[in-house]
């Protein structure tokens, strides 16, 4: 059972600075037939659990979607409105899921191997045509890329394509409001570096390029009101934000919220404005929003209440609120809802079996 609140997310992107991880970043849209849906990984296998109804408090029974010794999940909309669900393996390979109709059941042959190898990071962005890419960043801190051929159709037969890099320490992806894909990249060197699809829904790509920003451990890029914003972690923790510019150019980096995190999750509310959920190396959950029409940041984070909080997810209803999972650190999920208000309730039991990863969604 969830808070009986309303709640809701429009583009996600996880960032953990204790360790690479799977960025849960995807660009989504409001829709108003949407229900959330989170998947998680529990004893090596995803399940996953939906709203009964849009608008509804409730959740259905988890469902298992299989699988073995997956250690990252990663989660996007098909043009369709089906979704496509993504696993690290055990083995270093990607494996891939998908919906045969929006909002059913799964493909019947189970986990379908998408190859590579030593992958540590999956993550995924859409193309304005509706092709989902995906992009994967292995131990050697190399970045390669596969890409639906059409929409709500097949992968690139040739496999994994490189997209170069070196050491590279995580990357973060979004559709810039051109249309063009957008990669940004944490170096071996702690500096940011980012390059970008040529021309929308291309296969060509422009080189990497070096942007400011130095002492960074990790990105995360998420699709604001104003066109795409960068938050980064530094090693102190400190939350770090850029926007950038109709022209391609980035702002300098900026300490936002005056609190130092280990892991943030980027969601967009009712009138576009985004919102940064904050752990701090203790376990505690604060948020720090944009402010609405000007889109500036609040001056300081703002306390949730929420304690043992390990990893969060975020992914938006029907009503255009926020729903926000919490796995604990004791690894049992718990959920809240942002109120029409702006404030958030108390984190209450949603699974009490052991998860070690999750990512949420909006569900048509």
């Amino acid at each position: 059972m969830k808070p009986t609140i309303a709640f809701l997310v429009a583009l996600s992107a996880c960032i953990d600075a204790s360790e690479p991880v799977d960025l849960d970043h995807t660009e989504q849209a409001l829709d108003g037939n949407a229900r959330v849906r989170m998947f998680e990984i529990s004893s090596g296998a995803a399940r996953s659990s939906v709203q009964t109804a849009r608008y509804s408090t409730t959740y259905t029974p988890f469902e298992s979607l299989g699988g073995m010794d997956l250690r990252k999940l990663a989660t996007e909309r098909n043009r369709d409105g089906r979704l496509s669900l993504f696993a690290i393996g055990g083995d270093g390979a990607l494996y891939g899921r998908y919906q045969t109709a929006p909002g059913g059941g799964w493909n019947p042959e189970g986990w379908q191997a998408m190859g590579g190898g030593w992958i540590e990071q999956v993550i995924t962005a859409r193309n304005p045509d509706g092709r989902i890419e995906l992009f994967v960043r292995n131990t050697w801190g190399n970045v390669f890329h596969r890409f639906q051929v059409t929409p709500n159709g097949g992968w690139n037969p040739e496999g994994w394509v490189s997209l170069g890099g070196t050491e590279l320490r995580t990357i973060a992806a979004a559709t810039r409001p051109d249309g063009r894909i957008e990669l940004v990249a944490v170096g071996g060197d702690r500096h940011l570096y980012h390059r970008s699809q040529t021309v929308p829904n291309g296969s060509g790509w422009d080189e990497w390029f070096l942007l400011p920003g130095s002492d960074l451990d990790t990105v995360a890029l998420a699709r604001g009101a104003l066109g795409l914003e960068m938050v980064a972690l530094d090693t102190s923790g400190n939350v770090e934000g850029s926007r950038e510019d109709a022209t391609g150019v980035w702002s300098p980096l900026t300490v936002l919220g005056h609190r130092q995190m280990s892991q943030v999750v980027i969601g967009m509310l009712r009138e576009g404005e985004l919102d940064i959920l904050g752990v701090n190396s203790s376990g505690y959950a604060f948020d720090l929003r944009q402010a609405p029409v000007t889109y500036v940041w609040n001056s300081y984070f703002n306390p949730l209440g929420w304690d043992h909080v390990a990893q969060l997810a975020v992914a938006n209803e029907a009503t255009g609120l926020l729903d926000a999972f919490a796995r604990r650190t004791d690894n049992t999920v718990s959920i809240a809802g942002e109120s029409w208000t702006g404030t958030w309730s108390s984190l209450l039991p949603f699974d009490i079996l052991p998860a070690t990863d999750l990512v949420a969604i909006d569900q048509e």
